[in-house]
């Protein structure tokens, strides 16, 4: 009986271990690593061309979400960039002007499988230790003289998991 009982709350103390690991995956701190909306470019003319914006912008990006046990994420250093994007026949033209001084937002989720959905709106996907969030239409394309938005492309954040290892 002795066996059991030992054997039960054995069972039961590792079931709450694991439980609290997976219903906590998607906490702590999240570094925006991709900035893109399916234009290839080369803003900083290294002849590398690329669909992520911060592998190309001389703006300084330092964007962390930071999701917290009370179902708040935030950012004190949101990236900001003031793109112009054109098209003329097929070809795409980008310029960027850095923003200066820093945005931060705050929000509440609710986590729904691997999604977090925000309160205000928008959402988070989680796969594994990547974050992504979808702006729908966010990026116009105008034409040459930047009088007529020809199209929209879709914005894509993606950050991954910055994991802070404490000595």
């Amino acid at each position: 009986m002795r066996n059991t009982f030992s054997v039960c709350l054995l069972l039961l103390f590792t079931y709450a271990v694991i439980s609290c690991q997976e219903n906590n995956e998607y906490l702590g701190d999240w570094e925006l690593q991709s900035w893109s909306f399916d234009i290839e470019m080369d803003l900083n003319n290294d002849n590398t061309s690329s669909f992520n914006l911060l592998e190309e912008t001389s703006c300084v990006n330092q964007e962390v979400l930071t999701l917290k046990s009370n179902n708040t994420l935030g950012s004190k250093k949101t990236f900001s960039s003031n793109l112009r994007v054109s098209k003329e026949g097929a070809v795409y033209k980008v310029s960027e002007k850095c923003n200066k001084g820093s945005l931060g937002f705050s929000s509440a989720f609710k986590k729904i499988n691997d999604t977090l959905v925000l309160e205000e709106g928008g959402e988070y996907i989680l796969n594994r230790n990547k974050l992504t969030r979808t702006f729908k239409g966010f990026i116009k394309v105008y034409n040459q003289d930047f009088s007529e938005v020809l199209e929209t492309k879709d914005l894509v954040l993606t950050y991954i998991r910055k994991y802070n290892l404490k000595k």
